[in-house]
């Protein structure tokens, strides 16, 4: 949630670095309160370009990511792309299994869903909004607080500049 005094003027655009789960899913969410917002990630455009899988294993996810995919109204489109895991198997030296369940009644499960399945979703859905702008390839170098910008470098031409 953002927060602001009454004295704060609105920002004329909200600058994120990282376009990964985090970072699209808060473009989303600061489009849909009617913020322009500008993402910068260093890697490429995941959509379009075959690059290392990083953190490929899949993403567990629990209540508290579902609320929030609906408060961004992402959860109808991301539900074709869960796949339910109700708990885990205990396997004892003996060879002896047990299963145990992730949540105390039948409807208290998990999910297992593709993080780069997700992570493009988001950024398709922050780009629809019209009020998301993403820079592809843009590394993160600096912060000042103090004056309150960022700089990156434009990998593509190796120059910096401060937002």
């Amino acid at each position: 949630m953002l927060f602001r005094s009454r004295s704060m003027k609105r920002p004329e655009v909200i600058t994120i670095a990282g376009a990964g789960l985090v970072g699209s899913l808060l473009g989303v969410m600061l489009a849909k309160k009617g913020y322009r917002v500008q993402i910068f990630e260093q890697r490429p455009d995941m959509r379009g370009k075959q690059i290392s899988a990083g953190r490929s294993i899949n993403l567990a996810l629990a209540e508290r990511g579902i609320h929030a995919l609906k408060q961004a109204g992402l959860m109808q489109a991301v539900e074709p792309l869960l796949i339910p895991m109700r708990g885990r198997m205990l396997h004892d030296l003996n060879g002896e299994t047990e299963f145990q369940s992730y949540g105390q009644r039948p409807h208290e499960l998990i999910y297992s869903v593709s993080r780069g399945g997700l992570n493009e979703l988001m950024l398709t859905a922050a780009e629809d909004s019209r009020q998301v702008e993403i820079h592809f390839e843009h590394e993160l170098e600096s912060i000042d607080f103090g004056l309150n910008t960022v700089r990156f470098r434009d990998v593509s031409n190796a120059r910096s500049f401060d937002v």
